[in-house]
């Protein structure tokens, strides 16, 4: 049997360069046309990974050179299942923006998060990091909102960007810095409008790399602090997770293709009659007869054979035991190298939690959380800079960029009792200050948070204590004052 299933190769997203020290009107055009032949290799891989992502598998156009009635494509997405998992763990709680001085937060960062609630900016975030796991980058954009119906309302407006029409393009010189942001859009006639921004100007294009009609906005100068288009690299290669895994991938649906089409097979073994004479009718020949015969046998799923002929159907059935060690095997592998934890309990007496931690796989889960951490955050630094421009300049407030940190809040379910040990050991030391006792424990998702309920939680109580304490003595001085009327009038 042959099968015409054949696995694409990926080595990530090529990174797009321009020589040009600066753009402008006289050279975007070439700069644009010469970032859109790369970008459009990168847009086909983007393209079959999201497809593969959303089912759409090389499983599907599995063909086979025998018994081709019985074809079974079954798509184990599995890349679903990795995408789900990796985007959830990393963002289980939303990011979160925080004061870098805990004991004096600034004014106007309680502004700036309510703004980013408004904005549904936890969505945003997930989308963007979603796109990094399938095709090993995400895009995000902000803008001012043009006009703000009160005070309350955020200044600016914040977008997930398709990758598949969205690219960066960076100085080939040292430091790479950004030199031109770019996303465009498909018209019915297939024809693209290109929404081009540079540090200081704004450009829209057609087609032919010029000045777009007038149906579009015309170009010029912007107020923007930056390019508002940022790219977040999943890792330095732009390697999504689905790429790492996709021959393995391919490999189980292949399997359990042939699975159900061994079921099939066995099922619809064909009836063998050698040697039976077929009735025939007056006026109607031997071969019509013979004919007529095994087109009534074929129905019925048998087979004629002539008096001296023989054939036999192999009905051999696949070692199903065999056949699931072989899925087991790939999958812990795709498990394996995507850092997700094993499902299956595997636990042995005396294990501890921490050796249940390393052996199912949920260490190598935050250590790839928090490489693609350090990634995202640098992305998101630039991005949180231009949030506090625009809040600045149009929301009033005051903030600095050195203010500001950023917080990525995951909750860690596993071995919570030595988690709570390690908080009661660090919180009973006098050289460890409580907030770092939170922080380290790695208990809470918002460390900031919890140890401000804590402390608020332990002054209440304290309060609570010494009203007591107010109340017992007042309670002890009435009853000694009553004593002592007592003894003043017996006397």
């Amino acid at each position: 049997m042959a099968e015409s299933i054949t696995t694409r190769t990926f080595t990530g997203r090529k990174v797009l360069y321009t020589d040009e020290v600066e753009i402008t009107a006289e050279n975007i055009g070439d700069v644009i046309k010469a970032a859109m032949a790369d970008h459009e290799t990168n847009a086909s891989d983007i393209e079959y990974l999201y497809g593969y992502y959303t089912g759409n598998q090389a499983v599907q156009n599995r063909t086979k050179d025998y018994n081709d009635n019985i074809l079974n494509k079954v798509v184990v997405n599995k890349a679903n299942q990795i995408v789900s998992f990796v985007t959830g763990y990393f963002l289980s709680s939303p990011i979160q923006y925080i004061s870098l001085d805990q004991e004096a937060p600034p004014e106007g960062l309680k502004k700036l998060n309510r703004w980013c609630e408004l904005e549904s900016k936890d969505c945003l975030d997930l989308s963007v990091f979603e796109w990094e796991v399938i095709s090993g980058a995400g895009y995000k954009m902000v803008l001012p909102k043009p006009e703000r119906l009160d005070d309350t309302e955020s200044p600016f407006e914040a977008y997930s960007l398709d990758p598949r029409n969205s690219f960066v393009v960076y100085s080939s010189r040292l430091g790479h810095k950004r030199m031109l942001g770019c996303n465009y859009i498909t018209l019915e006639d297939d024809s693209h409008i290109y929404y081009a921004y540079t540090a200081t100007d704004f450009f829209v294009l057609d087609d032919d790399y010029n000045d777009a009609s007038d149906e579009f906005t015309k170009s010029g100068a912007h107020s923007l602090p930056d390019i508002p288009i940022y790219e977040y690299p999943l890792n330095s290669a732009r390697m999504g997770y689905i790429e790492l895994v996709i021959a393995l991938l391919d490999a189980i649906n292949t399997v359990q293709s042939n699975r159900v089409d061994g079921v099939e097979q066995f099922i619809q073994a064909i009836l063998c009659l050698e040697g039976m004479i077929p009735e025939i009718k007056s006026g109607e020949s031997q071969a019509d007869a013979e004919a007529e015969f095994m087109s009534s046998l074929k129905e019925i799923g048998g087979l004629f054979i002539p008096k001296d002929g023989k054939a036999y159907y192999l009905t051999q059935e696949l070692n199903q035991d065999q056949v699931q060690t072989l899925v087991d095997n790939l999958s812990e592998q795709i498990l394996e190298i995507c850092g997700i934890p094993d499902r299956s309990d595997g636990s042995t007496n005396g294990d501890t939690g921490s050796a249940i931690v390393l052996r199912n796989g949920w260490s190598d889960a935050e250590t790839r959380a928090k490489n693609a951490e350090s990634f995202f955050r640098r992305s998101e630094r630039k991005f949180l800079n231009a949030l506090i421009n625009i809040c600045n300049t149009i929301g009033g407030t005051n903030l600095t960029n050195d203010q500001v940190d950023i917080r990525f809040p995951r909750r860690n379910y596993t071995n919570d009792s030595a988690k709570v040990s390690n908080l009661v050991t660090m919180l009973s030391s006098d050289q460890i200050h409580p907030l770092d006792a939170f922080e380290h424990s790695d208990m809470f998702p918002d460390p900031d948070a919890a140890y401000a309920r804590g402390q608020a939680w332990k002054e209440q109580q304290e309060q609570k204590t010494v009203n007591e304490l107010a109340t017992f003595d007042t309670e002890e001085e009435v009853v000694e004052d009553e004593d002592n009327q007592t003894s003043s009038t017996v006397g």
